[in-house]
This record gives structure tokens, C-alpha cells and sequence, in this order.
């Protein structure tokens, strides 16, 4: 597989109000809520928004259970513990990606001029 690209810093207009400056917080919070949308669909974990099968199911596909090539209890107990790291990975993802969505959604794209966010280093 190959390495996730960082994407580029988003691109804000300046603001109309001479006592405002850019939030660059948020602008950094964009590259990293970015970031994370292309990992997450690096690694499938995107299944919800593509409709394709999760790859917990795809990757153990055969795997334990009935109508399965391997029937065992030994590879039902690898299926299982399988399906939930990969599952677990997919939820972590997921989880880590709305949070900073939403951190993202609740800060203003300006901030007052002597706002630390003004002057936010990623």
C-alpha cells in the first residue's frame, strides 16, 4: 500500500473586516481532518460512505462459520478474533475522524486579530 499523501493546506480568503484575521487553527484542523478521510480510505474504512462491504467481512471472508473453506472451532475462533481487530480499526478511524470534524466545525474561519488562533503553527 502505498503512503497516504498530506493534502495541501486549504485555501481561505482574506477577511472583509480589517480587525479580523484567518483562523488558522481551523485551517490546521482541515489539513489533519483531511488527512484522516484519506487514511480511512487507504485502509477501507470508508465502507459507509463507498456501500462496500466492510473489510472486517471481506478480509475473513472463508474464514469459520458455515459455507466456510476452513471448519473448525479453531477457525471460528480466528475468524472472531479477526473480524474484531479489523472491525476495531475501522471504528477507530471512523471515531478519530468525527471528532476533529466536529472540533473543526465549531471554530470561526476569523478570529479577532489578537486571537492566538491568528497566528495558530501547525
Amino acid at each position: 500500500m502505498a503512503p497516504v499523501e498530506v493534502p495541501p493546506e486549504p485555501e481561505v480568503d482574506p477577511p472583509t473586516d480589517p480587525n479580523q484575521a484567518i483562523n488558522y487553527k481551523k485551517v490546521a484542523l482541515k489539513v489533519v481532518l483531511d488527512s484522516l478521510k484519506a487514511a480511512e480510505q487507504a485502509v477501507g474504512a470508508d465502507y459507509m460512505d463507498t456501500g462496500e462491504a466492510p473489510k472486517s467481512q471481506t478480509l475473513t471472508e472463508g474464514l469459520g462459520g458455515e459455507g466456510s473453506v476452513w471448519q473448525s472451532p479453531k477457525a471460528d475462533a480466528a475468524y472472531t478474533v479477526l473480524e474484531s481487530i479489523i472491525s476495531s480499526i475501522g471504528s477507530k478511524f471512523r471515531d478519530a475522524t468525527t471528532a476533529v470534524e466536529d472540533e473543526w466545525n465549531l471554530e470561526p474561519t476569523y478570529v479577532d486579530k489578537s486571537d492566538a488562533r491568528a497566528e495558530w503553527n501547525a
